[in-house]
């Protein structure tokens, strides 16, 4: 190996030595959640316009779109990531 000296040959099988933040640095987004808010915005406006939109329907499965919204929108259950107490959080509402 022409042009290494021996020290520059060890500094190659020296370990790197990084402190815990700047390993972490390394790993976080460079950019917002934003698609990620999107998702989460979209589910809570599905669930709304279901239970807007199927409160008095008389079809079975219209119905059941009604009070599958009804249970996920007044449940205060928060052990899911979508559930609706963790959607609201995630996304700045209160619930």
């Amino acid at each position: 190996m022409v042009g290494f000296s021996e020290e520059k040959l060890a500094s190659l099988f020296q370990p790197d030595v990084l402190l815990t933040q700047q390993y972490l640095d390394n790993f976080r987004r460079k950019t917002p959640l934003e698609p990620e808010k999107a998702l989460l915005l979209a589910v809570l406006d599905d669930a709304v316009r279901c239970f807007q939109d199927n409160i008095l329907s008389q079809n079975k499965k219209k119905q059941m779109l009604f009070e599958e919204a009804e249970a996920w929108l007044f449940s205060e259950e928060s052990d899911g990531v979508f559930s609706f107490v963790s959607v609201c959080a995630l996304l700045g509402f209160d619930p």
